[in-house]
């Protein structure tokens, strides 16, 4: 793949999930005022609250981007790089630059992520991924969570950008690609 991501990049979510507007915000503001690199692979947003749909949209919005805040994609163009509907996740995450990877959690995911040695932070939309989630951060020490979780409301931005187990995921994975 000749992908050229800046160093320390985090990405985001599988190729399924979708959350509603409002999260899709917030994350976005998150991305913003954290100053990290990333590739975020976005859907469209979900009708339901919090998150929560699989491959599909009802948000009704003709425009796809309707809902980042206002010069998002401009102000972040340095940094970020946001990818529309679906991007090669496997070779992604083998590039050397990925540093964490948030996803929801789902199996194939959780594989990829073991294979290329990515720490993750889980964010569990529906079904298997919440125990997924627990397995992962609790019992084999893989993933890190959110203190708010994603199903029960919407995580701010706050959260986001100051989150320690995001920090704490980067330094990891900067070990494991050097050592792993």
């Amino acid at each position: 793949m000749n992908l050229k991501l800046p160093a320390e990049s985090v990405i985001s979510f599988g190729s399924g999930g979708t959350h509603s507007a409002d999260q899709l915000t917030e994350l976005a503001a998150g991305l913003e005022l954290s100053e990290k690199r990333f590739i975020w692979v976005l859907r469209p947003p979900t009708a339901k609250s919090g998150c929560g749909s699989f491959f599909g949209s009802k948000s009704g919005s003709a425009d796809m981007w309707s809902f980042l805040p206002d010069g998002f994609l401009e102000r972040t163009q340095g940094t970020g790089l946001v990818v529309r509907q679906w991007a090669p996740q496997a070779n992604v995450l083998a590039h050397a630059a990925v540093r964490a990877f948030m996803s929801h959690c789902g199996w194939n995911s959780i594989l990829e992520r073991i294979v290329n040695w990515v720490p993750m932070i889980a964010w569990p939309l529906y079904a298997e991924q919440r125990m997924n989630a627990v397995l992962l951060e609790e019992d084999i020490g893989v993933a890190f969570r959110p203190k708010v979780q994603p199903s029960e409301k919407t995580v701010e931005r706050e959260e986001i950008t100051v989150n320690h187990k995001l920090a704490t995921a980067l330094i990891i994975g900067s070990n494991l690609r050097v050592h792993p």
